[in-house]
């Protein structure tokens, strides 16, 4: 029992890292999959990060990875904001975008590294419209950086209901990538997926894309 008692693959939570490394095992085996992935440490920023491979990868900040080593694991983590991942032609890429993130343009960075490779992509489980509440700084931030957005707000009296997914496809969209026509479950609504909104101290979920 406890906050990380299901699956946690999060190495920067209080859970026993030994355990994070026995989980991420785990579901290296179920995917087939090489054991050792490449994360970074998550800051909400926009740092894309080149993996030229796992062998001498050092850890470090940044919110997006993109590689084209063949058999190399890139992962972000998450529990509640977006887990993006890209595949183009030759190359990969994946993502993690919050609201900061998200206005900074980490998404549009992540999709520039594939030059003129347009890439598909993938929205992974997170916190749905339903439960993302958010103030007016928010709105004002993503107006901000982009002038001409549609309203992915609601009005609810005490602040927003933001749909951060929907503003993300819009934003992959721009950018030039094709973005999949799928919805995700919500991290707050489906118990399956840790979520930090609804828990506070939490695990951290993963998208992994391998190639």
């Amino acid at each position: 029992m406890g906050p990380y008692s299901s699956l946690n693959l999060g190495t920067a939570t209080e859970d026993d890292p030994e355990r994070v490394r026995a989980n991420r095992r785990r579901v290296a085996r179920a995917l087939d999959i090489p054991a050792e992935w490449v994360s970074l440490k998550q800051v909400h920023g926009t740092d894309v990060v080149e993996v030229k491979g796992l062998k001498g990868f050092q850890r470090r900040s940044g919110d997006a990875l993109c590689t084209s080593a063949p058999r190399t694991p890139i992962a972000v983590m998450a529990a509640d904001c977006l887990p993006v991942a890209l595949v183009g032609r030759s190359s990969s890429a994946v993502a993690h975008a919050g609201w900061r993130g998200l206005c900074a343009g980490v998404l549009q960075r992540a999709v520039a590294t594939f030059g003129e490779d347009a890439p598909r992509a993938w929205i992974g489980p997170s916190i749905g419209p339903c439960h993302y509440q958010v103030g007016t700084e928010v709105v004002e931030a993503f107006r901000a950086t982009n002038p001409d957005t549609p309203d992915f707000w609601e009005s609810n009296g005490s602040g927003f209901r933001f749909d951060l997914r929907s503003a993300a496809r819009w934003v992959l969209s721009r950018a030039g990538a094709l973005v999949e026509d799928s919805q995700p479950p919500c991290t707050f609504c489906d118990d399956r997926f840790y979520s930090f909104r609804r828990d506070g101290e939490t695990g951290r979920h993963a998208v992994v894309v391998w190639r």
